[in-house]
């Protein structure tokens, strides 16, 4: 039996499956997800084994086996070695890129994967092992060292030794940088909500829209307690223009105020109403040539052209629409998560 094993070199360009025999008392230990020690060029590394297989086109004698067992606990499926290897041939990806996401979580291919103790009272570096007891020590030493530090030191055994430790939860990996919180300048109301209607009944006729603003904010901002928008957001919501927003902050009705927040896309979304709208002449001709092809059950694409706020989207859900009535299932893509809702 022979095994096409992805080294996990880190940061490295190895993109290629190499081929290694699988010794007689190793056949029943290697599976595909699993991790395995293997000879490449004049160095031991560790790999994943993409797929196992009975045949190869490369002569026994050039062949090597593999080494040993990193991993009694495979990485992923041999269903997920499959998808990965075609994303990677679709989407012109490295290997690599393509199977990390279907990685169980144990620390493969990443060299840089960055690990710190668990804080159990009762764990100590007396292991029973003296290379787990060894590198435990040595992160508990070290908070926050990686991977490839750890193989430095202890060679093959410290990737071999930071999987059991992970495995017992003596050690876990380091979060990725804390993100930091989003500041915007959020418009907040700077008068009293009772000195609104006198300003509003003494502004020209005009002033409408600027009336319209202020009769917005007096029943939005102060509702919101935790709210956080924008100029740009309180304009569109108010129906005005950013201009009427900044003459409403310039006379001090208004004010800014510098708010940290983490970006939330489902914040305040308004969703479409359960009563779809109706669609105008250029949106009816195009849903009834998107629903034409999806009757005709025919593989067509289409360009739909408009600028922002034109209806675009509303074309989309009508055709999803009568494809979720036909019992059938639609993907949508968005540009940005703001759009997800």
């Amino acid at each position: 039996m022979f095994a096409l094993v992805l080294p996990d070199l880190g940061e490295a360009a190895v993109d290629s499956l190499y081929t290694y025999l699988v010794p007689p008392h190793l056949a029943r230990k290697v599976v595909v997800g699993g991790r395995v020690l293997v000879s490449l060029a004049h160095r031991q590394v560790s790999g994943f084994v993409l797929e196992l297989v009975e045949d190869s086109d490369v002569p026994l004698e050039r062949l090597k086996s593999v080494l040993a067992i990193k991993s009694s606990e495979p990485a992923f499926t041999p269903e997920q070695a499959s998808l990965a290897r075609w994303l990677a041939r679709y989407y012109l990806c490295p290997l690599s890129e393509a199977l990390r996401p279907c990685l169980a979580d144990t620390g493969g291919l990443t060299g840089n994967r960055r690990w710190q103790c668990v804080e159990i009272a009762a764990v100590t570096t007396l292991l029973p092992d003296p290379t787990l007891s060894a590198v435990l020590g040595y992160i508990r030493e070290h908070p926050g060292v990686s991977g490839t530090q750890v193989r430095a030191r202890f060679a093959e055994d410290g990737f071999a030794a930071l999987d059991a430790l992970r495995r017992d939860g003596l050690i876990r990996p380091v979060r990725g940088t804390q993100v930091k919180a989003r500041e915007i300048q959020a418009v907040i109301l700077a008068l009293p909500a009772e000195a609104i209607p006198p300003i509003i009944a003494a502004l020209p006729a005009r002033a409408e829209k600027q009336a319209q603003l202020l009769q917005w904010a007096t029943s939005h901002l102060l509702a919101q307690s935790d709210q956080a928008w924008t100029v740009a957001e309180v304009a569109r919501r108010a129906g005005v223009s950013d201009a009427v927003v900044r003459t409403g902050i310039a006379r001090g009705w208004l004010a800014l105020t510098t708010l940290a927040l983490r970006r939330n896309p489902w914040d305040l979304v308004e969703g479409r109403k359960a009563e779809a709208p109706l669609l105008n002449a250029n949106q009816r001709q195009a849903v009834d040539a998107i629903n034409a092809a999806i009757s005709a059950r025919a593989a067509h694409a289409f360009l739909l052209l408009g600028v922002t706020g034109s209806g675009k989207t509303e074309v989309f859900l009508h055709a999803i629409e009568t494809v979720l009535a036909q019992g059938r299932q639609a993907i949508v893509l968005v540009p940005e998560i703001s759009l997800t809702a």
